[in-house]
């Protein structure tokens, strides 16, 4: 059971994003096959990522048919509200010809704008992960809403991919206009390295297999010990790394974060989220990695940050933060 809030303002009012249609896209998914033995599941690596053959649905909708009119831009807001895989969305023709797909250009993550609208072939979406993008139709035909078979697992069996929605161009063309770029005063300023006030802190996410535990920085959650505890006022960098064969996706309440680098090339880095997919282990042996720096500005208390795979985090991937006054 999960649903969408909107909050209204900010970028609403930019003229080409007021022009748009909205649609809401809240996906979520169930698996396609009888699970008969629930318990004996659970204890597993595999137990806990989820069967293969699962079904995505548009809010609670199997493969619905969304129109548009060529050259008509809308605002779809998209929400990955499931509870484990990663979703690689794009748009391509039914059927093999010289169809030009609807284009993707996100405008927001995480409820973040960005600063650069620029088209993008393929947008991936975490659990958890929001992204609000416009979606520029082209040449009439039917198009699919497509999500690519993406590895949860480096020892699992790519799942196949998947059609979610089918897009229909038709009718009279129309003209409408795409921003270029969104004014810093809707996102956040750049977090530069100058302004980091600490030295970096590194939390470490791992899988340790007999017996099977989820820990962050070799612990499993504790609901009464606060570890990070953070200064109110204070900027800091964070390295997160994951030493597991499993994508961690990484979330913390409160205060979204800056991407700096990461061990993923196709993930965008100075963009603001709160969610963002930790690679796991390289080829090489190393960790897979992200930096990120956050200013922690006002919010006094405590709060939590977590994977935000739900089997993960239920096992222990979790830890409490703490902001104090210092």
């Amino acid at each position: 059971m999960s649903g969408a809030i909107i909050v209204a303002g900010g970028i609403d009012e930019l003229p080409e994003i007021r022009a748009a249609k909205e649609r809401l896209f809240v996906l979520q998914q169930i698996n396609d096959a009888e699970v008969t033995d629930r318990r004996s599941r659970e204890k597993t690596l595999l137990g806990i990522a989820g069967v293969n053959e699962k079904v995505t649905t548009v809010n609670g909708r199997h493969v619905p048919t969304l129109t548009l009119r060529p050259g008509e831009v809308e605002r779809w807001r998209i929400v990955a509200a499931n509870s484990h895989d990663v979703l690689p969305l794009s748009l391509r023709p039914a059927e093999l010809g010289p169809g030009a797909p609807p284009t993707l250009h996100p405008v927001a993550w995480d409820g973040i704008p960005v600063k650069r609208v620029v088209e993008k072939r393929e947008i991936v979406l975490a659990p958890g992960n929001r992204a609000d993008v416009l979606v520029r139709a082209g040449n009439p035909g039917l198009y699919r809403l497509w999500k690519r078979g993406f590895p949860q697992l480096k020892f699992q069996q790519l799942p196949d991919p998947e059609t979610i929605a089918w897009v229909r161009v038709a009718g009279e063309p129309v003209s409408m206009a795409l921003p270029t770029t969104i004014p810093e005063r809707y996102s956040h300023p750049a977090i530069e390295a100058a302004e980091v006030t600490l030295p970096e802190r590194k939390l470490v996410f791992s899988i340790q297999p007999k017996p099977l535990k989820f820990l962050i920085n070799g612990k499993e959650f504790d609901p009464d010990v606060p570890d990070p505890v953070v200064k109110v006022g204070t900027v800091e960098q964070w390295r997160l790394e994951n030493s597991s064969d499993a994508m961690h996706p990484f979330h913390i309440h409160v205060n979204p974060f800056q991407v700096i680098e990461t061990s993923d090339p196709a993930l965008d880095t100075g963009v603001f989220k709160d969610t963002v997919a930790i690679p796991p282990v390289q080829e090489n042996g190393q960790n897979g990695y992200v930096v990120i720096r956050s200013r922690f500005e006002r919010y006094v208390g405590r709060f939590v940050l977590h994977c935000h795979i739900l089997g993960h985090e239920d096992a222990g991937m979790m830890l409490l933060v703490e902001i104090g006054m210092g």
